[in-house]
C-alpha cells in the first residue's frame, strides 16, 4: 500500500469510527443500488485490519484477519492477532463488549461488509432481545446484502445487454462473421453475381448454429414472402448440379448415376430422379455426403433437428418459422410432376437428410400448421444448412412461464427497480446454456437478461433480471426459448402517472398499523375499465400467485370495512340487527340458517317462488351497490365490480383458470377465503372475489378461480372474500 493510500485510509477510518460514536450507533442508513458496496473484499488490505486493531475495533478487526487468513493460512502472525483480538475482547465487561459489537458492527456495514455486520448485530441480540434497534440495524443489513446480490446480478446484466449490443453493431456494420465462400467444387450458383453468404445464427432454444438464410438465397427473410430471400429448390440428393435453379430445364430420364451429367429438373413416373440401381443412403447423409450441397462445415439437418427447432416456436406454423431465429420464408416448392413453382409464398418445405430409400423426411408449414412428413425424392424444395459439430440437446422437457414469480412493480417511463424473478422448469438433463436477452415486445423498452448457467437434473429455476425504461402502460411480453422449450412471460407496466394519495371513506378500518393499502389505478387492456391494482388490504401488487403480502382483507358481502375484514378479527354468533353491525366481529352462520346472511331480515317474508322459503332481506341488495352504496368499502370513486364485469375480464385472460388469473393485468393472487361456520380461514388453492350483483335471495355473485377454472357464480353473503375496487360508476346506478 502506498503512503497516499494508507493515509486515506487511516482519515476515512477515523471518520467512520467517530461516527459510529455518536448516539446513533444504531441508525443504519439504508443503502441504495447504486452506492452499495460491491466487492469490498477486494479492499482488504493487511494495513487496514492492522488499523482497525490500533483503533480498537477488536471485533472487526478480527473478522478481516479471519477473512486474510483464509487465503494465507501458513501466516502465523493472522492467527496471533486473531487469538490477541479474542484476548482483548474477554477482558472487557459485558457493557463494554455490547458497546463495541455496536460500534464495530457500524464499521463493517460502512466498509461494506454487510453479512459481518449482521452477524455481529445477531449477536447482541443474546444480551438484550428487546431492544428494538438492533432488530431495526439488522433489517438494514438484510436490505443491503440482498440489494449487493442484486446490484452484482444488474451489473452482470447490463454486460450481458452491452455485449449483446455490440453484436449486432458489429454484425450489422461489418459482418465480421461472414465467412469466405467455400461451396463443393463444381457449384453451379444460379445468381453467379450474387452467391449466397455464409453466415451463422445460433438457436438459442436448442444450442444449434444454422445458416441464416436458404442455399441460393440473396438475404435473410423479413417476412414470410420476402421473394428474395427464397432461394434455390433441390431434389433430394442431388448436388448443385444447376437443377436447383427455379428456371431450370426438365426431363423424364431418372439417371444412372448418383452425379448426373446435366443440370435439369428430372420427373420421372416412379418419382425418383435415380434408378433402382442406386443407393440413397449416401447422398447427403454423413459421413459420405456424396452430393451434399451446403458449404464446406456445414450439412443438412436431420428431421429430428428440424423438429426439435419447431418445438421452440411460439406458434406451430409459418409465422413461427418467419418469428424464429431462423427466419424460414415460405419459399414453396417445384412439382415432381411437370416441374412447375407451387405454393410459393403459402407454404416453405425444407429437405432433412434422413431418407429411407425413394421416400425421405420433409419439413413442412404453412398458415395452420407444422410437421414432417414423407416425401419423394424428385420433389423441390429449399434447403438450410446446418452447422457441423453443432452438439445443441433439448437440456429440460418443460418450461412454465405461467407459474413464474416476478418481483417489483415496473411504471411506465421509469427505469426499472429491482425487477427480477424465476422461471421453473422440468425434466432437466443437465447441460450448459448461454447468456439470454430478450426483448419486450407489447410494451417496448425492457430488456430480460438470464446469464449463462448450467440446467439442473429434473426440476430447476432460471432466474431473471428486467433493466430498462418501459414506453408506455400495458403488457410487456418476453419470448423464452431454452432447452428446446418455449413459454410467453407476461409483466404488467403500471401508469405512474395513476397512483393517487389514498382516499378511503370515513371510520374505515385498516387491518396494520404499519400501512394503507395504497391506492394505484391499472387500465384493463381487454376492456379499457380503470381497477385497483392490489387487493384491497394488500400491502403490495402479488408477486406471485401464492405472495401472501398481496392477499389483503376478507369481506362479507355487503359489510363496510368496520374491521371485521381482518383475518384475525373476532367472531361473534349474533346476527346483525342494522346495516351497519357497529362491532369488527365476523358473523358465524349456525348449519341451521337458511338465510346464510350476517343480517337479521328487514321484512319476514317468505319467497314463494323458490322450493324452499327464506327470509328475505331485501335491503341488502343496495350494500354494494355502486359508488354510493351504504357499505362500499372502496376508495372514493370506486365500487365493487359486476358479475359481467368480471366475466368480461376473464374473457381477456391468456387462460380462464389460477394462470390466467395471475398473469392478466389484475395480478390477482389466491387468498384463499373465510368460513361463515366457525371463522377459519382456508387457504385453498382457490381465489375468491366478490361482485357487487345479485343472483339469489341469499346469495350474491362471486369471481372464482382454481387451477382448473376461472367462473363466476353465486356465493353465500356471510363467507368472507376478497375484494378488488373498480372505477367509476355502473350503468345500472
Amino acid at each position: 500500500m502506498t503512503r497516499g493510500l494508507f493515509s486515506l485510509t487511516l482519515f476515512y477510518l477515523s471518520v467512520l469510527i467517530t461516527h459510529a460514536q455518536s448516539s446513533s450507533d444504531l441508525v443504519f442508513s439504508k443503502v441504495s443500488v447504486d452506492n452499495v458496496i460491491l466487492d469490498p473484499e477486494v479492499r482488504i488490505r493487511r494495513e487496514l485490519a492492522d488499523n482497525l486493531f490500533l483503533n480498537e475495533n477488536w471485533y472487526a478487526a478480527h473478522i478481516l484477519f479471519e477473512f486474510l487468513s483464509q487465503n494465507r493460512p501458513n501466516d502465523k502472525s493472522l492467527v496471533e492477532r486473531m487469538k490477541q483480538c479474542e484476548t482483548k475482547i474477554s477482558e472487557m465487561s459485558q457493557e463494554r463488549q455490547i458497546s463495541r459489537m455496536i460500534r464495530d458492527a457500524k464499521v463493517l456495514f460502512e466498509l461494506g461488509f454487510y453479512n459481518q455486520s449482521y452477524e455481529l448485530l445477531e449477536g447482541l441480540t443474546e444480551y438484550d432481545n428487546e431492544y428494538p434497534l438492533i432488530y431495526s440495524a439488522m433489517h438494514a443489513c438484510e436490505d443491503a446484502m440482498f440489494k449487493k446480490h442484486f446490484a452484482i446480478r444488474l451489473r452482470n446484466a447490463l454486460e450481458i445487454i452491452r455485449r449483446d449490443k455490440q453484436l449486432q453493431a458489429s454484425a450489422a456494420k461489418d459482418k465480421s462473421n461472414q465467412k469466405v465462400a467455400a461451396y463443393p467444387e463444381k457449384t453451379v450458383h444460379c445468381n453467379a453475381s450474387q452467391i449466397t453468404e455464409i453466415q451463422d445464427v445460433l438457436s438459442p432454444a436448442t444450442g444449434m448454429v444454422w445458416m441464416d438464410r436458404n442455399l441460393g438465397a440473396q438475404k435473410v427473410a423479413d417476412h414470410f414472402n420476402d421473394r428474395a430471400s427464397f432461394g434455390d429448390l433441390y431434389q433430394w440428393g442431388r448436388s448443385a448440379d444447376g437443377h436447383q435453379c427455379r428456371n431450370s430445364g426438365t426431363t423424364k430420364s431418372a439417371s444412372s448415376s448418383r452425379v448426373p451429367d446435366h443440370g435439369d429438373f428430372i420427373i420421372t413416373s416412379d418419382y425418383s430422379w435415380f434408378s433402382s440401381t442406386i443407393s440413397s443412403s449416401s447422398l447427403w447423409q454423413r459421413p459420405a455426403k456424396v452430393n451434399d450441397p451446403c458449404p464446406e462445415g456445414y450439412r443438412l439437418p436431420t428431421v429430428t433437428e428440424w423438429n426439435n427447432e419447431r418445438m421452440s416456436w411460439n406458434k406451430n406454423n409459418r409465422e413461427g418459422a418467419m418469428e424464429s431465429p431462423l427466419k424460414l420464408p415460405s419459399a414453396g416448392g417445384r412439382n415432381f410432376t411437370d416441374g412447375s413453382d407451387f405454393n410459393t409464398g403459402s407454404f416453405g418445405f425444407y429437405w432433412s437428410s434422413s431418407a429411407s430409400q425413394k421416400q425421405v423426411d420433409m419439413f413442412i408449414f404453412s398458415a395452420g400448421n407444422a410437421l414432417s412428413q414423407k416425401q419423394h425424392t424428385t420433389f423441390g424444395a429449399s434447403v438450410r444448412c446446418i452447422k457441423d459439430g453443432s452438439s445443441g440437446v433439448l437440456s429440460i422437457s418443460q418450461i412454465d412461464t405461467d407459474k413464474a414469480l416476478n418481483f417489483g412493480i415496473l411504471y411506465a417511463g421509469q427505469e426499472a427497480n429491482i425487477v427480477h424473478g424465476k422461471i421453473y422448469y422440468k425434466g432437466g438433463k443437465g447441460g450448459a446454456y448461454p447468456d439470454f436477452v430478450i426483448y419486450s415486445t407489447g410494451v417496448e423498452g425492457l430488456a430480460l437478461t438470464i446469464p449463462q448457467g448450467n440446467f439442473s437434473r429434473g426440476e430447476g429455476m432460471l432466474e431473471y433480471l428486467i433493466t430498462g425504461i418501459p414506453n408506455k402502460p400495458g403488457i410487456a411480453t418476453f419470448s423464452i426459448n431454452m432447452g428446446g422449450q418455449s413459454g410467453l412471460l407476461i409483466l404488467v407496466v403500471y401508469d405512474a402517472a395513476r397512483q393517487q394519495e389514498v382516499a378511503y371513506r370515513a371510520n374505515t378500518v385498516h387491518c396494520s398499523k404499519d400501512f394503507k393499502t395504497e391506492v394505484v389505478e391499472v387500465v384493463s387492456p381487454a376492456t379499457g375499465r380503470v381497477w385497483m391494482d392490489r387487493n384491497l388490504g394488500a400491502e403490495q401488487v402479488a408477486q406471485s400467485t401464492f405472495d401472501s403480502q398481496s392477499f389483503g382483507d376478507l369481506y362479507q358481502w355487503g359489510r363496510g370495512p368496520d374491521g371485521h375484514q381482518c383475518r384475525d378479527s373476532k367472531t361473534s354468533n349474533i346476527k346483525s340487527k342494522t346495516d351497519v353491525p357497529g362491532h369488527a366481529d365476523f358473523i358465524l352462520m349456525a348449519s341451521t340458517d337458511a338465510t346464510n346472511d350476517w343480517r337479521e331480515p328487514v321484512v319476514n317474508k317468505i319467497a314463494e317462488t323458490k322450493k324452499n322459503t327464506y327470509a328475505t332481506n331485501v335491503s341488502s341488495r343496495t350494500l354494494w351497490r355502486g359508488e354510493t352504496g351504504v357499505n362500499n368499502p372502496c376508495p372514493e370513486g370506486f365500487r365493487l365490480p359486476t358479475g359481467t364485469e368480471w366475466r368480461e375480464e376473464i374473457a381477456g385472460w391468456s387462460k380462464p383458470n389460477l394462470s390466467g388469473a395471475f398473469n392478466s393485468f389484475l395480478r390477482l393472487p389466491v387468498a384463499g377465503l373465510r368460513a361463515s361456520s366457525n371463522g377459519d380461514i382456508i387457504s385453498t388453492e382457490t381465489g375468491n372475489y366478490w361482485a357487487h350483483s345479485i343472483d339469489d335471495i341469499n346469495k350474491n355473485e362471486a369471481m372464482q378461480f382454481s387451477i382448473l377454472n376461472a367462473q363466476v357464480s353465486p356465493k353465500l353473503r356471510s363467507s368472507g372474500f376478497s375484494v378488488r375496487c373498480i372505477k367509476g360508476k355502473h350503468a345500472s346506478e
